[in-house]
């Protein structure tokens, strides 16, 4: 499965530090070393089960997606590995962050929120339900063309 090509390998390196944030370094070096290995691997990510191969994999998705100098020519080689190996939502807040699928995901995540900050009685109740109106705003012009 080819994933877009003309996604900019910043954004890609944008998503994948995001990815970082939520999941860890070694969680998502794990998860782009599988998918680069799954797909025939090669020298850009040591092979899974050498020796530390966890803690390199960590070392180099850390410096390619920096982008620097020489690593950038190298980022473009794993972009559509990084891609695959990402959870779904997050690739699609990369490759298309204006589609439906996505809208949508906001919206319903938006929704749980408010009704367990209303269940416990949270004071931030108001911030929630704002957060609700303005998710379920963005997903009005995403749905109109849809719908005619």
């Amino acid at each position: 499965m080819e994933i877009t090509r003309d996604v900019p390998v910043e954004r890609v390196a944008d998503g994948i530090r995001c990815w970082e944030l939520k999941s860890g370094l070694k969680a998502v070096s794990a998860e782009i070393a599988l998918t680069y290995q799954e797909r025939g691997g090669g020298e850009l990510l040591p092979a899974v089960g050498s020796d530390n191969w966890l803690r390199n994999s960590s070392q180099r998705v850390r410096r390619i997606f920096s982008l620097d100098g020489r690593y950038r020519e190298q980022a473009e080689a794993l972009k559509s590995v990084a891609l695959a190996a990402m959870p779904k939502r997050r690739r699609l807040e990369v490759t298309t962050p204006n589609a439906p699928e996505l809208a949508t995901a906001r919206v319903m995540e938006s929704w749980s929120e408010v009704l367990v900050a209303i269940t416990i009685r949270c004071p931030s109740a108001v911030q929630k339900i704002t957060q609700l109106m303005t998710d379920m705003q963005a997903l009005i012009p995403v749905i109109e063309p849809l719908l005619h």
